[in-house]
């Protein structure tokens, strides 16, 4: 149950807007109630104890005498080849002390107000000290907007619908645009103008990652904010599922809302309305039924019935990042304590600040923004290759909420999210990976030919993999010959092509491996989950490869074949075992990496590759003018000094707290 929101309680939001009664307790001297028309109005949804917050955002961004429209020249001036001037020719009826033709736009302060919305205390104990305290403060500063409604978390929706009431009562024909945040976002207020102005804001480097195909190109007209009077635009999230684990505080039972998907919506922490939308959204709520999470509520449900479009602005961000350059290239950033604000607002204020521009040679259309493997082609060819992730939930209840907000945020940057409800940790692998095939039998038939599963420090060398699933063979470098066996050193033979079989599984494969009995290992396998000596012959979990038709017999399979916590071993070993499916062995999958570099030219996977080597590797294969020697044509494969396969011992150091050698016997 919610708190405050049980299967009993009212839905009709008419009983919490009560809109033939005034419910404002105090109101904002200035705001509304001047000669000069207000520009944008941005309303502050505060926590009531949130004192430093309130004053460090009057400090800061919410100074709008200092945090004006011309500090954006002062910001990007230099780059102002980088991005597009303003085109709204209405502006000056906003700006204050504009009477003389002379008076420039890009000097112009323009009416801006910032106000805060609080609802009035839980505790009664407290309520006549913390009264007195918000009383003095709106004495101070007459920028208080105080409702009369319980202020609290699930109460958000309320105070947010109480918001367009008074805005509605007080402001038509008064405001242009309002914004809606929270009291722990940075708003880059100059850039917000310029962007409300039709103009667009320069990509920085610090801000490339969080632009998309369209926005990283800010000289292109189609950035250019239209003047439409339905104006909702923000961070939108997409396709995004109620969560139903009782610990999260977006907690949805299903009493509340029973679908699978909500509508399109836009993130609370921060979004801008047009007066009309404003006006639009207010009245359609009043008819619509009361739900707790309240962007989900006023730009999802409401909006869509009334069919006003959501705009998505990816400088609207829900998260805050590191990289301080970022902020100049914003307009929004969230999860910023009061010192972090003021930080912020200290460093973009310092114009000495050097901040980089991406090269002029920098092409939207080459952007690597967020792999570097999956989007090159071989000899012109288009295949449609698609990397996407899988993650599970957090174990941590403490941290849960944070963390699946970071990767909401990631999952509406790039897309490639397949997140399914388990916990995610090591032993819950196998678990994991059945999840992925279950998804993929849902979706993909029909529409995949082959799927790979690998783990993220794994390096994939797509053109190799790709040249080999169409029947090719890499050749081999002097970096690659102790990898290759006595079959595919000959790279040149009919043999090691792949034959086209439909019940493909095709990794590096280990024959007669025997379980680790020994506790310290992270692969320590007890009598009561496997009494046997040897495993199955199976593929080693960090890259493996399967047709279509593979993936579908061992999710079937799955079903019916006992669990085992060594996902590898589980999935293409038992299962794989019991429906007689082959496991192909691939000498150029390898489950460790290797110190030459060239052998990236001539392998398809390596593994333990942290992030940094990753990017090592990729730039490496990618630099083509590098020269890596194959061997002499005088080469024969049956003069190589390798050991037979059947015979081969090989001892491979796994474990890395554990100084103790393990042997695996492996066959072709």
């Amino acid at each position: 149950m919610i708190v405050g929101w049980s299967r009993n309680t009212s839905r009709q939001t008419i009983d919490y807007a009560r809109p033939n009664e005034n419910t404002t307790l105090i109101e904002p001297v200035k705001a509304c109630h001047e000669d000069i028309p207000i520009f944008l109005l941005i309303v502050v949804c505060s926590s009531l104890r949130n004192f430093e917050a309130r004053q460090t955002i009057r400090e800061t961004w919410g100074n709008s005498t200092n945090f004006n429209y011309p500090v954006f020249e002062k910001l990007h001036g230099k780059y102002d080849k980088f991005y597009l001037k303003p085109n709204n020719k209405h502006w000056e009826r906003y700006a204050e002390n504009s009477t003389t033709s002379d008076h420039q736009l890009n000097r112009s302060n323009f009416n801006i107000r910032v106000v805060f919305l609080l609802g009035v205390p839980t505790n009664e104990r407290s309520f006549d000290e913390l009264q007195y305290q918000i009383n003095y403060e709106h004495e101070l500063y007459g920028d208080i907007i105080q409702e009369n409604f319980l202020d609290s978390y699930n109460n958000l929706t309320i105070k947010t619908v109480l918001m367009l009431k008074w805005a509605n009562i007080n402001c038509v024909e008064k405001v242009k645009y309002i914004m809606k945040c929270d009291d722990d976002t940075f708003v880059n207020v100059p850039n917000l103008i310029h962007v409300l102005l039709g103009g667009t804001v320069p990509v920085y480097n610090a801000t490339v990652s969080v632009n998309d195909k369209l926005s990283i190109n800010a000289r292109s007209a189609r950035n250019r904010l239209s003047e439409g009077k339905n104006l909702l635009l923000g961070f939108k999230f997409c396709s995004a599922k109620p969560i139903r684990d009782v610990r999260s505080k977006w907690y949805v039972p299903n009493y509340s809302f029973n679908g699978e998907v909500f509508p399109d919506f836009l993130s609370g922490t921060a979004y801008l309305m047009s007066f009309e939308t404003v006006n639009k959204l207010y009245k359609g709520s009043l008819s619509t039924p009361m739900f707790h999470l309240e962007d989900v509520y006023l730009t999802g449900f409401v909006a869509d019935r009334l069919k006003i479009k959501r705009q998505h602005h990816p400088l609207f961000s829900f998260v805050s990042i590191k990289d301080r350059c970022s902020l100049r290239g914003m307009i929004t950033q969230h999860y910023m304590a009061k010192e972090n604000l003021k930080e912020a607002y200290n460093f973009i204020m310092n114009f000495s600040t050097q901040c980089s521009v991406p090269k002029k040679s920098f092409l939207s259309d080459k952007l690597d923004l967020n792999s570097t493997t999956s989007d090159h082609q071989l000899n012109r060819s288009n295949f449609n290759i698609r990397v996407v992730f899988l993650l599970g939930v957090p174990t941590n209840e403490r941290s849960f909420d944070e963390l699946q907000y970071q990767i909401n945020y990631e999952h509406e940057l790039y897309g490639d999210i397949i997140q399914e409800n388990f916990l995610d940790s090591y032993n819950n692998l196998t678990i994991k990976t059945i999840l992925m095939l279950k998804w993929a039998n849902i979706n993909c038939v029909d529409k995949v030919k082959y799927i790979m599963k690998c783990d993220d420090d794994t390096f994939v060398n797509v053109p190799n993999l790709i040249h080999v699933l169409l029947g090719g063979t890499v050749p081999v470098y002097n970096a690659t010959v102790s990898v290759n066996d006595k079959l595919s050193i000959n790279a040149r033979s009919a043999r090691n092509r792949l034959s086209e079989g439909k019940n493909l599984l095709l990794g590096f494969k280990f024959c007669s491996a025997k379980p680790i009995r020994d506790v310290r290992s992270k692969w320590y396998v007890p009598n009561y989950s496997f009494n046997g000596e040897v495993f199955p012959d199976f593929l080693s979990g960090t890259a493996y490869l399967m047709s279509f038709e593979t993936v579908n017999k061992l999710y079937k399979g799955s079903l019916s074949t006992p669990m085992f916590h060594l996902e590898d071993v589980y999935l293409t070993g038992f299962v794989a075992d019991r429906l007689k499916i082959k496991r192909q062995h691939h000498p150029l999958f390898s489950f460790v990496s290797i110190k030459d570099r060239c052998s990236l030219r001539g392998m398809i996977t390596q593994h333990y590759m942290a992030k940094e080597n990753l990017k090592e590797a990729y730039n490496f294969i990618m630099n083509f003018s590098t020269q890596c020697s194959v061997p002499k044509k005088s080469f024969l494969s049956d003069k190589l000094d390798l050991v037979k396969r059947q015979t081969l011992s090989w001892t491979v150091i796994l474990l890395r707290n554990v100084n103790k050698m393990l042997r695996f016997n492996f066959l072709a």
